[in-house]
């Protein structure tokens, strides 16, 4: 299964049993509003990383464990064994990829982004309502997948790897000027997306990661601000057939934040791609 779906592929099968959609939009109402009186696709529940994450972290959106996680999917309806499809508000969405790895994390195996996500939807007047459906509670059964996160102690652990390629999602002013962890490479997320939100095409994205230096890395792993954007590039390599990539959790909120954890800023030829 792509890890995308264009609207036109969801719009033939939206009404088809076992679909669930799932906008992921983040931080949408700084109010306690929420999303109510806001458009979405019929059906739609909310998927919050802010809620459905780790209570106990010192950092923003950490994974929770996989019975909070059951729990919270149970709760939205959502069973192991559905067709999930997430959507964001403003284009594909970053939280929506975040979504999409989360799920993959604890074993889901049909969940698709939509591509161009409900911006799209609504360029090409496909329709929406306002209405909140409350969902059937459901059980969900997790099966955590070990290799598609790693913590602070993995990455520190492979820094003089070689064979390991650390890649950063972050833009080029903030790996820069901010810190970056030594070694790791910049490939902004924002890189795969076109003018009008959706990811390009496989061709161009290959070519971005081609220059990354990945096809001679034996393992891969993201990071970014606060293991959001890094979702992007783990979505953009799982497309390409790279299907083992990890996320650190904390990326640089918290690598950054620990005094004896190594840092480093400025630039050279190997840790930038433009």
């Amino acid at each position: 299964m792509d890890a995308l779906i264009t609207t036109e592929e969801l719009a033939e099968i939206l009404d088809s049993p076992g679909i669930r959609i799932v906008d992921g939009s983040y931080m949408l109402a700084a109010d306690g509003q929420g999303r109510a009186g806001a458009v979405r696709i019929s059906g739609a529940v909310d998927f919050d990383i802010d809620d459905i994450a780790d209570p106990d972290a010192d950092f923003p959106h950490m994974l929770p464990d996989a019975a909070l996680f059951s729990k919270k999917l149970g709760a939205l309806g959502i069973s192991e064994n559905d067709h999930v499809i997430v959507y964001a508000r403003e284009n594909t969405g970053l939280a929506a990829c975040r979504v999409w790895w989360m799920l993959r994390v604890f074993g889901h195996k049909d969940v698709q982004v939509l591509d161009g996500g409900l911006q799209k939807w609504l360029r090409e007047n496909r329709p929406v309502t306002e209405e909140i459906v409350a969902p059937k509670v459901t059980t969900y059964r997790a099966d955590f997948q070990l290799e598609l996160v790693v913590d602070a102690d993995a990455v520190a652990g492979v820094l003089e790897d070689t064979q390991t390629l650390i890649l950063d999602a972050r833009d080029n002013f903030r790996f820069e000027n901010h810190g970056h962890i030594p070694g790791s490479v910049n490939l902004p997320y924002a890189d795969f997306f076109d003018g009008d939100g959706c990811f390009r095409s496989l061709e161009e994205c290959r070519a971005l990661i081609a220059r990354s230096g990945v096809d001679g890395a034996e393992r891969i792993i993201a990071s970014c601000g606060s293991g959001v954007t890094a979702c992007v590039t783990v979505l953009a390599l799982y497309r390409l057939g790279r299907k083992d990539v990890a996320v650190y959790d904390g990326s640089w909120t918290e690598w950054g934040a620990y005094a004896h954890l190594p840092k480093q800023t400025g630039v050279s030829k190997r840790e930038i791609c433009r």
